[in-house]
C-alpha cells in the first residue's frame, strides 16, 4: 500500500465484499500513517470495523450529508449547476463547507446495499483517484459528494482546441495507470473501475490526472448494466469479453493510451479507433514506422522510446484476448521504462493483430 495514502482496502465488487468481509482483512491506514491494531481489522461489517478506533484517531471517513443540504447547495438541482448527465445520474457543481465539490445524484440504481457501497467508496484514498468526501442516503435518495477537480477532463484537453504536449500525455498515462493499479493491486479484494474513458480522467491545474467514477458499476441494475456493456453505449465495450474484470479495465485503458498517441477520439469515421489503428500498429511493431499513428499536432516533439513503449502497451492491452493481457502493474512498469516491452509483447504476439473483427 502506498505510504502516502490513507485508505481502507476495498472490493473488486463492492457488493461481493459486503458479503465476504468475514473472509477478508480490511486494512485502514490512518492519517498519521500508523496502521490500526490487528484485532480491528477482522470485522464483518464496515461500521463494526471502526468501533474499536480510539476517539483521538483521525481517519478519512466520508461525511454524511442531509438531502436538504445537498439540494440547497445545488439550488435544488437546477440546470444552472448541472455539469452533465450519464447512465448513473446527474452531476452538479456546488459549494459545501467552503469548498467546491461535485454532487452526483444517482438514479436507476440497485437499492440494496447502496449505503454500505457508498461508505466504501468514501474510504478509498489515492493521489490519482478522485476523492469521494461524503454521501447521502435518505429514503430513496442516493447522492455522492466528491472533490472538485478544476481543469476539466482529458477529453476536453486532448480532443479540443488545446494541444496537449507529449510530456503531459506521458505523465497523464503513467499517473492514471498508477491510480488504476492502486484499485487492482492495493485494494483487497480488488476494485474494478468499469467506466474507464477519457471523460472520467479529470485534470488538476498542474495536469495531474485523477480517475473519477471508479466502482460505480455496482450501482447499476444487472438489466441496464448488461445492455450497456454489450452495446458499448456507456463506455468502450470489450468485444472479446463483454463483461467486466480487471482485464477489461486494462482494455479500456489501452484505448485511452491509443487516444493519447493519436489525438483521435474513440470513434473515427464512424468506426472504433481500434479499426483505424490496426494496420498502423502492425507497421509500428513490424518496422518501427509509426509516423501516421502519432498525432501530427505533436510535430514529432516526443521521446521516441516513450512513444514505442506506449504503442506496445496499446497492442498488449487491446489486441490480446483477456487471458493473455498483462495486468496493469506491468503496463505501469513498461510505461515508466522499468520493464522492457518484450515482457508484455512477445515475438509471436503479432498474430493477435490479425484476429480483430467487427462486432
Amino acid at each position: 500500500m502506498a505510504a502516502h495514502s490513507a485508505a481502507i482496502s476495498c472490493p473488486l465488487s463492492i457488493k461481493n465484499c459486503i458479503n465476504e468481509l468475514s473472509n477478508e482483512h480490511l486494512i485502514i491506514e490512518v492519517l498519521d500513517r500508523k496502521m490500526l491494531p490487528k484485532e480491528i481489522m477482522d470485522r464483518n461489517d464496515i461500521d463494526g470495523l471502526l468501533d474499536g478506533i480510539p476517539p483521538n484517531t483521525q481517519i478519512n471517513m466520508p461525511k454524511i450529508y442531509g438531502y436538504k443540504e445537498l439540494a440547497a447547495a445545488t439550488e435544488y438541482f437546477s440546470n444552472a449547476r448541472l455539469l452533465g448527465e450519464g447512465a448513473l445520474g446527474q452531476v452538479f457543481k456546488a459549494t459545501l463547507d467552503g469548498n467546491d465539490v461535485v454532487i452526483k445524484r444517482l438514479k436507476r440504481i440497485r437499492p440494496e446495499n447502496t449505503l454500505k457501497e457508498m461508505k466504501f467508496l468514501g474510504l478509498v484514498r489515492h493521489p490519482y483517484l478522485v476523492k469521494v468526501i461524503g454521501y447521502c442516503s435518505e429514503g430513496a435518495n442516493r447522492v455522492l459528494v466528491s472533490e472538485f477537480v478544476p481543469n476539466r477532463t482529458l477529453t476536453y484537453h486532448l480532443h479540443g482546441e488545446y494541444i496537449l504536449d507529449w510530456s503531459k500525455r506521458i505523465n497523464i498515462a503513467i499517473h492514471s495507470a498508477k491510480g488504476l493499479e492502486y484499485l487492482h493491486e492495493n485494494c483487497k479484494p480488488k476494485v474494478l473501475h468499469g467506466y474507464l474513458k477519457t471523460n472520467n480522467i479529470l485534470l488538476d491545474d498542474n495536469f495531474i490526472p485523477k480517475i473519477a467514477d471508479f466502482g460505480l458499476h455496482d450501482f447499476l441494475p444487472d438489466r441496464i448494466f448488461s445492455t450497456r456493456v454489450s452495446t458499448g453505449s456507456l463506455f468502450y465495450a470489450d468485444i472479446d469479453q463483454q463483461k467486466l474484470s480487471e482485464k477489461s479495465d486494462v482494455y479500456f485503458f489501452g484505448i485511452i493510451l491509443l487516444e493519447l498517441i493519436s489525438g483521435r477520439e474513440y470513434i473515427v469515421n464512424g468506426f472504433p479507433i481500434l479499426y483505424w489503428a490496426e494496420d498502423l500498429i502492425k507497421q509500428a511493431l513490424d518496422n518501427g514506422e509509426y509516423t501516421n499513428l502519432v498525432d501530427s499536432r505533436l510535430q514529432e516533439e516526443y521521446e521516441k522510446e516513450e512513444m514505442i513503449r506506449m504503442i506496445y502497451c496499446v497492442a498488449a492491452s487491446v489486441y490480446k484476448p483477456p487471458r493473455f493481457r498483462p495486468n496493469i502493474s506491468k503496463i505501469v512498469q513498461v510505461l515508466e521504462g522499468r520493464m522492457p516491452w518484450s515482457i508484455i509483447w512477445g515475438e509471436n504476439d503479432n498474430a493477435f493483430l490479425n484476429s480483430l473483427s467487427t462486432p
